[in-house]
C-alpha cells in the first residue's frame, strides 16, 4: 500500500517535471525561431 502511494506520487512529480520541460523547451525554440527569423 505504502509503496503504491509512493509510486503515484513519484509519477505525479515526473509528469509534472516532463509537462515543465516541455513547455520551456517550446518557449525557447519560440524564443530561438523568432529571434532567428
Amino acid at each position: 500500500m505504502r509503496i503504491l502511494e509512493l509510486k503515484g506520487r513519484y509519477s505525479e512529480k515526473v509528469t509534472f517535471v516532463h509537462f515543465y520541460l516541455i513547455y520551456f523547451g517550446g518557449f525557447l525554440h519560440l524564443r530561438g525561431s523568432i529571434s532567428l527569423g
